[in-house]
This record gives C-alpha cells, structure tokens and sequence, in this order.
C-alpha cells in the first residue's frame, strides 16, 4: 500500500511505475477540497519595507487579545542589518548583568549569524539533517474524531477567525530571522526556524509551538513534515511558492480542528517568478518551470474561486454553483 497526500495525476502514476506496483491496483482516492480554509492572495514587495503594512493586522489581532501595552517580546536571535552585534535569547532565559556572561553571548551571537543569515535556502532535495531530529510530533490533547463543518467554500471574509498560532513560509533562511525579529519587536511571541540553526534551538521553537507558547512561527520548509497541531489558524507565504504541489500541502497544516483558518499568499505581481538554486537536469528545470507558471497563474487568478483551481489541479471537479462540491 502506498499512501500520499497532495499527488497530482502524473504524481500518482509515477509511483505505480517507481514502486512497480500491479496494473489492477485500486486507487482510492478522497477528496482535495476542505470547506474550512479560505484563500487569498495579495501583492507586497515581499521584504523588510512591507513588514509594517503586510502585517499590521496580524499583530493588532494577537495584541489586542492581551490588551498589549507596546512591550515587546524577547529576542530569539536578533540580527541587525547595519552591525554583527546581536544576542540570542530563550524566551525562558533571563537576562544576565554580568559583564563575561554578555561577552560570551555576544560571541555566540556572532558566530550563530554568522553561520545562519545568509540568504540561503532551504529546499527538499538537499538539505541536511532533513527536517532535523524534532521534525516529527503530534498534539496529544488532539480528540479522538472531530467533525468538518460542512459550509460553502467561499465563507464570508467577514467572518472572524478563533485565535491560535500562525505559520509564516519564507523563501530565505535570512528571511525568517528578520521578520520574526520584527514581530517580536512589535509584542508578538515568535520564533524563527530554519534546518541550519543549533538543534537545541528547533526543539525549543517545537515545543513553544506545541504547548501554545509561541504564538508564530515564521520558517522555511524545513518546518513542516510531521506537523499535526490541530488549531493552527492561519498559514501565510511569504512570497511565491515553487509548486500548488507545496503551497497546498503546506497550507493544509492550518484548520485541522475543522474551524474556520486562513491560508495567505504574499506576491510581488511586478517581479518575474524565479526558481530556488537547485542541482536539476534539464528535464527537471523545464517541469520546475511549469510548476512554477502555475503558482503564478493561480495568484494573478481574479476571476474563479481559488479553492476550485487548487482542487482540479488535483484532478478534482467543482460543479457549476460557485465553490460547491459536484
């Protein structure tokens, strides 16, 4: 038996071809749609002068819901743009007026960005220590079953969503220490994660995330396999995804309670879309290609419901009265 989630047609067929698998293997398939996340895409610059504008909403929700008094959060790592100075702080960890324990700090500080805020990327292929030693974990408070609301998939953008974490997707390992340096600069608890920092810094972020501590994560995809947190109520991209194949998988971590979540797509519509640095054949290079038209595509896209295109990209049809299921 061979089991996968986000597979499109060609996807499908090659691993019958790949695993060798008999011609009357049955295929059963269940369906791509879940009524509960609500898609949208907007343009932004996608860098550090859109920050304030992109995410002024998600900071006023979390603070307005601690009655936030402009106190801002500790620091996980802090990187600034102009100078290598910089500390690496435990949320937990108190701060420390002893002139050898700074120093020491400092030079931790130093050697960690120096060793991890490069714009490098992490991608599937390639990245070491795969999702590292955390990558898997479950919510053991998750209830046993849990019904999906059944709703129309164009639920009104007015409807408020319940709090719970957010996931931030950035393509740069850079990205996500800058801009979850910025959210805890403006009273927000998040942490940055990417397959290049200390261990004991992923485990910590995991279990912050698990138990509610944090309430962002801002990460590449090396955060992400295994992830079965149950009320994660937003997912948002910061900047284009290489393939719907991605973009859905990872969206799909959000609402898994079956509670109303939002799935954000942040894109620069002026920039043309280029491809992450990989080892590819030719071969691979034009099929990235064509996955990557289409994320574009599904982003310019103002005319049709954006659950229905992710769907029959699946091979999934939507009948003709608007997000409904045939």
């Amino acid at each position: 038996m061979a089991l996968t989630a986000t597979a499109t047609l060609p996807v499908r067929e090659d691993i019958l071809k790949s695993l060798k698998m008999s011609g009357h293997t049955v295929v059963v398939l269940t369906s791509f749609f879940r009524q509960n996340l609500r898609f949208n895409v907007k343009h932004s610059k996608t860098s550090a002068s859109s920050y304030g504008k992109d995410f002024q909403e998600l900071i006023g929700t979390y603070n307005a819901s601690r009655n936030f008094r402009g106190k801002s959060q500790k620091i996980l790592h802090e990187v600034e743009p102009e100078s290598e100075s910089s500390s690496y702080e435990s949320l937990d960890d108190s701060a420390s007026d002893d002139e050898d324990a700074i120093s020491d700090k400092t030079k931790l500080a130093k050697s960690f960005v120096k060793e991890n805020a490069e714009h490098e990327l992490d991608q599937y292929p390639g990245v070491d220590d795969f999702d590292v030693s955390c990558g898997e974990f479950l919510e053991s408070s998750r209830p046993e079953s849990f019904a999906f609301p059944v709703q129309s998939a164009e639920t009104s953008s007015s409807e408020s969503l319940d709090q719970g974490p957010t996931i931030v997707y950035v393509p740069t390992r850079k990205g996500t220490v800058e801009l979850a340096n910025y959210l805890c600069k403006s009273g927000l608890k998040a942490a940055a994660y990417n397959a290049k920092m200390p261990r004991s810094h992923l485990r910590q972020v995991h279990e912050q995330f698990h138990s509610n501590a944090l309430e962002v994560v801002v990460a590449t995809i090396a955060f992400g396999m295994g992830i079965d947190k149950s009320n994660v109520r937003r997912i948002i991209h910061y900047g284009l995804p290489q393939s719907l194949e991605a973009y859905y998988q990872e969206a799909g971590r959000a609402g898994r309670d079956g509670k109303l979540s939002d799935c954000t797509l942040y894109c620069n519509f002026m920039r043309t879309p280029t491809l992450l640095p990989n080892k590819r054949s030719d071969e691979q290079t034009r099929a990235a290609y064509r996955m990557l038209r289409d994320c574009f595509h599904y982003a310019l896209n103002t005319s049709t419901c954006r659950a229905k295109i992710l769907v029959k990209y699946f091979g999934e049809e939507f009948g003709p009265d608007g997000c409904k299921m045939v």
